[in-house]
């Protein structure tokens, strides 16, 4: 639902839209998203980031909507939003898990940029979720050969090997890729293998301890 204040809001800011301040716009629209929710809002800002290149806070908006799939608004907005931001790898996840083509075209970061990300990605001495989420930016030959080579490395964070672990699984990919796990270097097939939230052991792991704090 979108209250009265919030309708009052939308109307400055499709003003200010009209006269080119994107800033005082968006402005606008975030005051109106203070303390309440509103998908009218949340669609017009995601829009208003966008032409404002300010994709990356598209992207963080549109991610904290519960259902991405079932509303078509939504689903557009998110699919317009990788486009944006060049998330190529979770675009091409996106059409795994729906068997359908995007309704935008999503392209990589060029060549050069890419080997940009990688290289900065390869010199962090701690990741954080934006230097993951810039791998997105690859292309799938890039971003496959990239992910091997950190699940090689033994001393690179367990968070970011299983993050890797996980976007492969979910591009469905038929290739073979190693991972050190718990100092023993292992085989998995991402097609083949079933993202760590669906495994039976980890769904018991996490019930055992709900059950145990639940008391």
């Amino acid at each position: 639902m979108t209250s009265v204040s919030q309708k009052n809001l939308l109307k400055l800011a499709e003003e200010n839209k009209h006269k080119g301040d994107l800033a005082a716009a968006i402005q606008n629209l975030e005051e109106a998203l203070r303390g309440e929710h509103s998908l009218d809002v949340i669609l017009e800002l995601c829009d208003l980031y966008c032409a404002n290149k300010q994709e990356d806070q598209a992207y963080a908006l549109i991610k904290e909507e519960p259902d991405l799939f079932s509303n078509k608004q939504v689903y557009r907005m998110y699919c317009k939003v990788l486009k944006e931001n060049n998330f190529l790898i979770e675009a091409l996840q996106l059409k795994e898990i729906t068997g359908l083509e995007l309704p935008f075209k999503v392209q990589p970061v060029s060549e050069e940029k890419q080997q940009q990300i990688m290289q900065s990605f390869k010199a962090k001495k701690q990741v954080n979720q934006m230097d993951y989420e810039s791998l997105h930016k690859l292309n799938l030959v890039n971003f496959t050969t990239f992910a091997q080579s950190i699940l090689l490395e033994p001393i690179s964070e367990f968070a970011v090997r299983l993050s890797l672990c996980e976007d492969l699984i979910r591009l469905k990919l038929k290739d073979k890729f190693k991972v050190w796990v718990l100092d023993d270097l292992t085989e998995f097939i991402p097609t083949d293998t079933l993202l760590l939230e669906k495994a039976p052991k980890y769904k018991e792991i996490i019930s055992a301890i709900g059950a145990k704090f639940s008391h």
